[in-house]
């Protein structure tokens, strides 16, 4: 598992929600190598940026972010994928 715990002002603007932690994290070796994603952060998360990065997600053929919010102020993104790994 890889952790980032990234520093307050690490935000783009005031009107931008903080991203706080960037964790990536080994789900399985099922089908694929399982892979998870798990942004968390501070501030509003507009509905408009929320469904911006589901179609982002969904361009890059990924299976569908889930928004949460944790409290008043904070907010996480989790999504899972699956790597096919090529071997010649």
């Amino acid at each position: 598992m890889l952790t980032i715990q990234l520093p307050r002002a690490f935000g783009a603007a005031p009107a931008w929600p903080n991203l706080t932690m960037v964790q990536l994290s080994q789900e399985g070796w099922g089908s694929g190598l399982g892979l998870r994603l798990l942004l968390q952060g501070e501030g509003v998360l507009p509905a408009q940026l929320q469904l911006d990065i589901a179609k982002r997600w969904k361009a890059a053929q990924l299976q569908l972010p889930v928004f949460e919010r944790i409290s008043a102020t904070k907010w996480e993104i989790m999504a899972k994928a699956i790597v096919w790994l090529v071997c010649s």
